[in-house]
């Protein structure tokens, strides 16, 4: 996979990298999360409604208590208890572990993939989206787990 970061204001590629990415589905909303942040995908499991944690899930493995959240498809936390998705994403960096409730998700591959920066107008709103790609003349957003959790806790804060 050849992925190529497409700069706004010159349209010019800087260089080339290999990326892996995994595709997670919220609706008609495709997000690209790097390969390396991907702990498991696994299917549905009961997860039960933490009292601490408002209206979102929690799983425990190993002993260990992990928040699982559900984002709709425009990437706003939304009630568990409205939840119709049928895949658990966990994402894991050097301090944090979450899993985020989907539709559908797998690794990917695309040919040729263009990255291109977020346009001026989305760069002041609140999204986990860090870059747009574009592959095969289908549109993706590409997230990573530190961008969903400066979402998740602003969302906390308000």
């Amino acid at each position: 996979m050849r992925v190529i970061l497409m700069s706004p204001e010159n349209n010019i590629p800087p260089e080339v990298t290999v990326t892996d990415f995994v595709r997670v589905t919220l609706g008609k909303t495709r997000i690209l999360f790097p390969d390396r942040e991907i702990v498991a995908i696994e299917p549905m499991a009961i997860h039960k409604t933490d009292k601490d944690n408002g209206d979102f899930n929690y799983v425990t493995k190993k002993g260990t208590k992990i928040p699982v959240y559900v984002f709709d498809e425009d990437l706003q936390l939304v009630s568990a208890s409205d939840n119709q998705h049928k895949i658990c994403v966990f994402l894991e960096d050097n301090q944090d572990r979450i899993g985020i409730i989907c539709d559908e998700a797998g690794k990917v591959t695309l040919d040729d993939i263009m990255l291109h920066e977020l346009p001026e107008c989305m760069l002041c709103t609140d999204t986990a989206i860090q870059d747009i790609a574009v592959s095969n003349n289908n549109l993706y957003c590409v997230s990573n787990l530190a961008n969903l959790l400066k979402l998740i806790r602003k969302r906390d804060c308000d």
